[in-house]
């Protein structure tokens, strides 16, 4: 028998690739790409659609051009589109973004639906704390006995507010109502806090 009348279905597959995969929970830019590959054998594919379900509609979004059912973007037989759109992201320690990037469209030449997707996740990771602590003594040399003060200087070089908690020396213990000191103490993005 020969298979010489029969016109293979239009076929398309979607891949879906987050850089980087990993985004502080205070959030960052991640650059989703996207690959639609039309794995027909010899028949054109209009593109009518490009949803993530996270994002929304990526027609226009980034590189990735106008789409819709009016304006459908025509992928050749074994031919790739490629486009890549960014967001900033942001979440809970630990948590994942996962979102999912639907294609949808039509075979040029038989009409015949065609549907891909692919997933990518981004996880959330913990911002490692950029506070530094000094502590400087006057006088610098004393007499056994004699009344030295202690400054401490806490500058938190994080773009975010920090929340010292305690506040704790290796000899006089917890400084918390000791002269000036006290916590729990908040200290804004980018600036110190002293005490004596």
């Amino acid at each position: 028998p020969s298979n010489s009348g029969i016109t293979p279905e239009p076929v398309i597959e979607v891949t879906k690739i987050a850089r980087p995969v990993r985004v502080p929970t205070t959030g960052g830019g991640v650059a989703f790409t996207v690959e639609v590959i039309n794995a027909s054998a010899n028949e054109a594919v209009l593109l009518e659609e490009l949803i993530d379900d996270v994002h929304g509609n990526l027609s226009g979004r980034g590189n990735c051009g106008t789409i819709s059912a009016a304006s459908p973007l025509e992928i050749a037989a074994r031919s790739v589109h490629q486009c890549t759109f960014e967001e900033t992201i942001s979440g809970p320690t630990g948590s994942l973004e996962r979102d999912t990037i639907t294609a949808y469209g039509e075979g040029k030449d038989t009409g015949e639906s065609v549907l891909g997707f692919d997933e990518a996740a981004v996880i959330f990771t913990a911002v490692p704390l950029d506070i530094a602590v000094s502590k400087t003594a006057s006088p610098k040399l004393a007499e056994p006995g004699a009344l030295v003060s202690f400054t401490i200087d806490i500058a938190n070089n994080n773009g975010f507010t920090v929340d010292v908690i305690a506040l704790t020396d290796s000899v006089f213990g917890d400084l918390n109502g000791a002269g000036s000191c006290t916590t729990p103490l908040t200290i804004a993005a980018n600036t110190s806090a002293q005490c004596e």
